[in-house]
Formats: structure tokens, sequence, C-alpha cells
């Protein structure tokens, strides 16, 4: 039986990365280690793949040998509401590199920085992320992109269950 440990709450940077056409895409992966052996990120998910270009192949001695392999469009989707994860030094190192943001003063103190609003947090990342993809491809390409803003879960505060609407039953039905 694993020890009870201490949980932490952050929000996932999507500015830790962007991607060649101009996307936030930055993700964490779980800490494979201390937190859980299943693959996926902390407060986001591969939410869309679609294939664009197929591998290319190429026949020797009667054998298909793939020479590139496919290439995906992959869209990201993350959570707008703070992730609630196991205390591990992986984390807090994230945190402490801004690869995750802390979301209370708790958090922020476990991980030995200042405590900063998450939202400014995210704007300054955002900001320096802009930054260096524009010295990375050419002046101003982020702009040319449409500026492409991060696609997040609903908040679950906001979000609310539908009400079945009451259906009258048809008259065969009677």
């Amino acid at each position: 039986m694993p020890f009870p440990s201490k949980k932490i709450r952050v929000f996932p940077n999507p500015y830790t990365y962007i991607d060649h056409l101009g996307r936030p895409a930055g993700r964490l992966p779980f800490d494979g280690f201390e937190h859980t052996q299943s693959a996926g990120f902390v407060g986001a998910v591969i939410s869309n793949v679609v294939k664009v270009q197929p591998a290319m192949v190429m026949r020797v001695a009667g054998v298909d040998m793939e020479v590139n392999p496919a290439q995906h469009d992959i869209r990201i989707t993350y959570s707008a509401d703070p992730v609630e994860i196991p205390k591990t030094h992986y984390y807090l190192d994230a945190i402490r590199r801004k690869d995750l943001i802390a979301a209370d003063q708790e958090t922020a103190q476990l991980a030995g920085i200042k405590f900063e609003d998450p939202k400014k947090v995210l704007s300054s990342c955002r900001s320096e992320a802009i930054k260096r993809f524009d010295a990375e491809t050419d002046e101003d390409a982020y702009s040319r992109f449409g500026s492409v803003e991060p696609l997040y879960f609903p908040s679950t505060a906001t979000v609310q269950a539908p009400v079945p609407e009451k259906v009258e039953p048809a008259k065969a039905d009677k």
C-alpha cells in the first residue's frame, strides 16, 4: 500500500513549447517514478490527431521498409482549473522551471518560490515564448500565424449538466 502523499495544486503551462504552426503545445509528462506509470500529461490531453502526410515506404528485396514516418497534426487541450497532483521532487522542479504554475500560496511555498497570480505568470510565460518563437523562426512569425491561443477544457465551476427536457409521449406510446 503506497504511503499517503501531500497534494499540490498547479496549472499546466501551454507556453513551454510553441509548435511549427504557432500553437501553444507545451505539456509535462506524469512523474512515472513516484506518481503513476500511466502515459499522459499534467492538466493536458491530446484532443485531436489528424494524419497530414502518410509514411514514406520503400520496397527493398521484397520487404516494405518505412523510410520516413507519417506526419500528424496534434492538438492539445488544457485544464482551465487547477490540477491536484502528489508532491514529488519532479513536480516541484517543474514548478521552479515554470513548466507548471503554482495555483496557490502553499504550493509555491513547497516549491520554494514566491507566489504570484497564476494569470500574471502565464502571461509572462506567453510573452517569453512568443519572443523565443519569433527569434527561432522569423520576426513577427507568431502574429502572422494568427496569434493562436491554447484550447482549454471548460471550467468545472461554470459547466452544468444539461437539464433533460420533458418529452410528451407520442400517441402510439399511449
